[in-house]
């Protein structure tokens, strides 16, 4: 309660940074200046959708759709799959906490070989690991070894989606 309340309080006491409302002015009239002259100044939604990058807009939403979808299943029903293993219901959260910190790991080396304009090799590599780590899950004995291959298995999943959000903002330079 106390953090809202805080949010509250600065919201309505705190001042706008002058530089913020200067920044904002001057965008609002540069966007007045290039709507009188019929240009948008950029791309829109609606320009994604058209060709040439209709294909490639709707693959790429496809494919962030469904590994979102897979880290969102993974983070619900993994307590319920741990459990069944033979996890403890107080270690079951483990897994998700171990799952987030391989995202994070997998996340940071996703955005370094995006740097390195290796997007392709970046989510390659990612559901790489994905699938293989999922492979180890059904492998007898290597339950010992979970707590390692849901930490590679974050890695994975979540690495890819930051991979994809990079290649999305790279292969999109639409202008209307």
């Amino acid at each position: 309660v106390l953090p809202l309340l805080a949010l509250v309080a600065s919201v309505v006491g705190l001042p706008e940074s002058p530089a913020i409302r200067t920044k904002a002015a001057g965008m609002v009239t540069s966007a007045k200046k290039q709507h009188a002259a019929g240009s948008s100044g950029g791309g829109t939604l609606g320009a994604l959708l058209r060709p040439p990058y209709r294909e490639r807009t709707l693959r790429l939403w496809l494919v962030y759709g469904l590994s979102a979808m897979l880290l969102y299943f993974l983070i619900s029903w993994l307590p319920v799959f741990l459990i069944a293993a033979g996890w403890s219901p107080s270690q079951a959260p483990r897994g998700i906490a171990l799952l987030q910190f391989g995202g994070i790991a997998g996340s940071l080396i996703q955005a370094w070989l995006v740097d390195r304009r290796r997007t392709i090799t970046a989510l390659v590599g990612a559901y790489s690991v994905t699938l293989i780590t999922a492979l180890l899950f059904a492998v007898p004995g290597t339950a010992p070894a979970w707590p390692v291959l849901l930490v590679f298995m974050g890695s994975g999943v979540a690495g890819v989606l930051m991979s994809i959000i990079a290649l999305g903002a790279g292969s999109s330079t639409v202008r209307a």
